[in-house]
């Protein structure tokens, strides 16, 4: 089922299985859609995930790690679905509240933080208030300070492989580079 990308009905699979390792690797699967396919596919793909989300909730169990994995990948799509229809005021709404619920691993919090230039860059509307800027700021330093400290993969290896799916070769400081200019937009719409 995964092989042929039907990962709806593997996710469904391993649920009614108990699979729990096996969903991991079907979200897994999904999110790698992302670096390979870009945004539109991956949240082709993670919709079809998403009924899974209200099938693990009615189950008593605690699943950690493959519940929040999977709920992140469905939140995400979801985000590039509001960003597709031009829901700019929702999407900016839903990537913070991705942070702040916890949900995006630190190896994506680059890419979001990429997603958000856009949103910054919007000049019909300021779509995020002071409190959400923060926020993403608070997530871009603390991405720098680790990079500096030597923690570098941890924060940007899917920012880096997904530049490099755009036929790019990508180092540490290319990525760093394209985050660089988030915190300059943000700076400039301070001053308006």
């Amino acid at each position: 089922m995964i092989s042929q990308k039907d990962y709806g009905l593997a996710a469904a699979y391993c649920i009614s299985a108990e699979d729990w390792p096996g969903l991991g690797r079907v979200v897994e699967r999904v999110l790698e859609e992302y670096i390979l396919s870009g945004p539109s596919k991956f949240a082709n793909y993670a919709s079809a995930i998403a009924p899974s989300v209200q099938e693990l909730r009615n189950r008593p169990i605690h699943l950690g790690s493959f519940a929040h994995r999977l709920l992140f990948a469905v939140r995400y799509a979801h985000f590039h679905q509001l960003l597709e229809r031009h829901e700019l005021q929702d999407a900016a709404a839903d990537l913070v509240a991705i942070f702040q619920d916890d949900l995006a691993p630190r190896s994506w919090w680059a890419v979001l933080l990429t997603d958000a230039i856009s949103l910054l860059q919007e000049e019909s509307s300021l779509l995020f208030p002071s409190t959400s800027a923060s926020e993403l700021l608070r997530k871009l330093e603390e991405i720098f300070v680790r990079t500096s400290q030597g923690a570098g993969g941890e924060y940007l290896s899917v920012l880096k492989r997904t530049i490099e799916g755009e036929g790019k070769i990508a180092q540490e400081r290319d990525v760093l580079e394209r985050l660089k200019l988030m915190s300059e937009v943000q700076k400039w719409k301070e001053t308006i």
